[in-house]
């Protein structure tokens, strides 16, 4: 039998029976909402945020334009310039030299059911005696540790697995216990968080003891290991106080001048003392490093008195590629330090823009000379890949970057401000390529910890690029940005409370900025109020749709992005830049300013930026 079409939609000439209460109760409602959205709309305005746009409609590309756009795009530049290595930004975009206060460590990125100062009480607890845990715990030290900073020679292992922790000489104690509550927060055995905060506890019981009555390289060692737990536990300034503690036992012992004079001959006549000497040195180096650019500030002791022989001339033994890695990014460091002397100093402000210029260009040319003399070792070519690779070719382009970064804040249309932008672009690009092609791989699950700071540096460039609006630019920078947070977001069940960190600092730079619609769309909701504590601006920005998505971080593959079209860009091509210079810059003769002939050459530096 027929099924006529008015039994499946109903007899719409039928009459309906209207409630005129029901109605009225709806339409008083609908008035109440409204009101709600007008006071809503009224309060983003008076903080300066455009309210939010519904999907299809403009989505606030006329708060883009070159008047207001340009205007934020000028204070983005500035505040990233200011920002030095942290992302605290001082009064009027001036540089910090002060460690962040620990206020800023909230529920939010504090590790559940964990209190961050447990782990700080120096209290003697029972041992694990099992040495078969030990063993696990050592061997997970080496492979995600000590392949990248070398703390312990393969002899020395054995010897950690057999020996009680607790024996011994006090410095050896201090430094078997920094070993195991390192590998311990490293380690997935049964119980590790629990050994973790035992040695963790007896090695700071011991600490001032050691510094009296035994001071060593090993204590140094053990001091440098205690200052990276503590970073991974979000404990800022017991991080900080370890590592400049272990400055002190530096110099005291005069580690960072072995290679000098008399010093080096009595070191030298004891093989196996001077090993272990320039290894402790360049250990407590590269901690350094990731310590304080972690916290935004420079290194602990002065680059012009940093004198100790290589580190290749401590390995005994056949040099692997993880050797080469710790003493290239060593070299680096230490190489970056001298660059970036006078601009972490009071007075960076007193350069003239001539002075700025050829230091921009100087240290520019310095990391590319040092990259063309890398050992073809670690390039990304062919497999196997090595972690420590991966980890010197991420902070390579993390210290290009970090030389440009200062240099943002500079005049309009001038050669400085241009190729540092550029310059730092492309770094941020390069970053962003490596983490895209090798996320899955498995060495690279052995750098995660070491790079979460380097992947913040880019994804800020990222977000300064995507203040030049929805163009070829922005929306290559939103899929960049896209690449870092993924690979963050991979790390967060391990390494909490700095992942949750780091995403935080993202979010509040985006919605300083306005450019919300940058964010993937699991990260673009509206600050909490614990999480605009670090805002001083205070304001909240719009939950911003993209016009076209599938265009801007997502394909149609469900949500995951496609990189390989967003990175087939040549960053030192102008065209590239049109965009975001003109919102950001009114540059006047933009072709001739950049013309790099007059002071690089032929100007191609695509062979230091790229892998």
């Amino acid at each position: 039998p027929s099924y006529p079409i008015e039994r499946a939609f109903g007899d719409t000439s039928r009459r309906k029976f209207s409630d005129e209460t029901l109605i009225r109760d709806l339409e008083n409602k609908v008035r109440a909402l409204e009101s709600v959205i007008e006071s809503q709309n009224g309060r983003t305005e008076e903080l300066g945020i455009p309210a939010r746009t519904p999907p299809g409609s403009n989505d606030g590309a006329d708060d883009l334009g070159p008047e207001n756009g340009g205007v934020r795009s000028i204070v983005a530049m500035e505040e990233l310039a200011g920002m030095m290595l942290t992302m605290a930004i001082e009064d009027k975009g001036e540089p910090s030299f002060t460690i962040s206060s620990r206020k800023y460590m909230n529920d939010a990125v504090a590790k559940p059911g964990v209190d961050p100062y447990l782990a700080t009480q120096p209290t003697l607890q029972t041992f694990d005696a099992q040495s078969e845990s030990r063993e696990k715990i050592l061997a997970c030290f080496l492979e995600n540790f000590n392949s990248f900073h070398q703390i312990l020679e393969p002899d020395e292992v054995r010897s950690l697995v057999l020996q009680d922790p607790t024996k011994g000489p006090l410095d050896e104690q201090l430094r078997s216990n920094a070993v195991l509550a390192v590998g311990a927060s490293l380690s997935s055995v049964p119980g590790a968080a629990e050994l973790e905060l035992q040695h963790a506890s007896f090695a700071e019981g011991i600490i001032l003891r050691c510094i009296r009555e035994q001071p060593s390289d090993l204590v140094v060692q053990g001091l440098s290991l205690l200052s990276w737990r503590e970073l991974q536990l979000g404990n800022d300034s017991m991080a900080y106080n370890y590592i400049a503690m272990a400055t002190g036992q530096i110099l005291h012992l005069g580690l960072h001048v072995t290679a000098l004079g008399r010093r080096a001959q009595s070191a030298k006549n004891n093989n196996v003392l001077f090993r272990r000497r320039v290894r402790s040195f360049w250990a407590y180096f590269s901690i350094d490093r990731i310590v304080t650019s972690s916290l935004g500030m420079n290194c602990t002791m002065h680059w012009q008195r940093v004198k100790p022989p290589s580190y290749l001339t401590s390995v005994s033994n056949n040099i692997s590629i993880d050797d080469i890695a710790h003493d290239r990014f060593c070299q680096l460091w230490h190489l970056w330090d001298s660059c970036m002397d006078q601009a972490l100093a009071f007075g960076w402000v007193k350069l003239s823009s001539v002075e700025r210029k050829n230091l921009i260009v100087r240290s520019h040319q310095a990391l590319k000379d040092f990259y063309d003399e890398v050992n073809p070792q670690l390039s990304l070519q062919g497999e196997p890949v090595s972690g420590s690779a991966i980890w010197f070719q991420i902070a390579y382009h993390t210290a290009v970057l970090l030389i440009h970064r200062p240099f943002l804040n500079e005049p309009a249309g001038s050669f400085t401000l241009d190729f540092a932008l550029r310059s730092a672009t492309s770094a941020a690009a390069s970053i962003s390529r490596i983490t895209r092609t090798y996320r899955k791989h498995s060495a690279f699950k052995e750098v995660l910890p070491q790079i979460i700071e380097y992947l913040l540096s880019a994804a800020t460039i990222h977000l300064l690029n995507a203040t030049s609006g929805r163009t070829p630019l922005g929306r290559q920078s939103a899929n960049g940005l896209r690449c870092c947070l993924d690979a963050l977001q991979d790390m967060e069940p391990k390494w909490e409370v700095r992942v949750q960190r780091a995403i935080l600092r993202i979010r509040q730079l985006a919605h300083r900025w306005r450019i919300g619609w940058a964010l993937p769309l699991c990260l673009s909701q509206p600050l909490q109020d614990h999480e605009l504590i670090q805002e001083k601006a205070a304001a909240v920005a719009q939950i911003c749709p993209p016009e076209d998505e599938t265009s801007v971080v997502l394909n149609e593959d469900n949500g995951n992005t496609n990189y390989f079209d967003d990175y087939l860009v040549d960053f030192w091509d102008l065209a590239q830049y049109n965009g975001a210079l003109e919102q950001i810059n009114d540059l006047v003769d933009l072709p001739e300013s950049w013309d790099f002939a007059p002071f690089l050459g032929d100007g191609n530096f695509n062979g230091s930026l790229e892998i």
